[in-house]
């Protein structure tokens, strides 16, 4: 694994927990916000560019990325449960607490 993580941000232009979550992901020393994932294309597009970060408009494409290390799901919390099964289906390991998924390298 590289010494840093890259951090997916799903549910990216959320008005309420993605602020939080965004703020806290900047100050990681360990991490980089590597991609942002929103359906709001412009929305997405915009904070993509301000943050130096890829855009990704569908959880599929995250799934998708080779490069993406681990999600942080702030989405609406009814979707967090097909979230997270869709993830552990793409080797991607997923944290009790909920914060992180972490891609799994022995199989990819």
């Amino acid at each position: 694994m590289a010494d840093r993580l890259n951090i997916a941000l799903v549910g990216a232009t959320g008005k309420v927990a993605a602020l939080a979550h965004l703020s806290a992901l900047m100050q990681l020393s360990n991490a980089s916000l590597y991609a942002v994932c929103d359906i709001d294309p412009d929305g997405v597009g915009e904070l993509a560019d301000r943050t130096g970060s890829l855009a990704h408009t569908s959880f599929e494409e995250v799934l998708a990325d080779p490069h993406v290390d681990a999600i942080d799901l702030v989405t609406p919390p009814f979707l967090h449960a097909d979230q997270t099964i869709s993830a552990a289906q793409a080797c991607l390991l997923r944290k009790a607490d909920g914060a992180f998924a972490l891609r799994s390298h022995s199989n990819g």
